[in-house]
């Protein structure tokens, strides 16, 4: 499953309202192995200095998670993450290269590795 959070923020809401229940319902409801979750805050003035958004996710649909830090925003941190109902054995952060001088915003490539038994390993990624 993959799903662009926006923050947490609902596009029917005000900018400052953060809802971490109503995400964790959509997967839980799809009950997935895995999620890709794009545009995630932690630790963020806008969000919540007390907020690691992809921990609260994980949280409450009962998961493992790996955040991959893109870049420093909001006086915290902004980028991907990775839930799996896999133990997560190892999490690696990979930057994308970025065209010099377009102000393009630098972009990530997280990836996780599970095991799925009997010696078997599982890749899973996003950007």
């Amino acid at each position: 499953m993959s799903y662009n959070i926006h923050i947490a923020n609902p596009p029917s809401q005000p900018s400052d309202v953060v809802d971490i229940a109503a995400i964790a319902k959509v997967i839980n409801d799809v009950k997935p192995d895995f999620v890709a979750l794009q545009e995630v805050d932690r630790f963020t003035d806008r969000s919540g200095k007390d907020l690691d958004q992809a921990e609260a996710i994980a949280k409450l649909t009962g998961m493992k998670h790996a955040f991959i830090k893109a870049i420093n925003r909001s006086n915290g941190e902004y980028g991907l993450a990775i839930l799996s109902k896999y133990e997560i054995q190892e999490s690696k952060t990979f930057s994308l290269p970025v065209n010099q001088g377009t102000g393009a915003e630098l972009r990530t490539l997280g990836i996780i590795r599970v095991e799925l038994g009997e010696g078997r390993n599982l890749l899973f990624g996003t950007t």
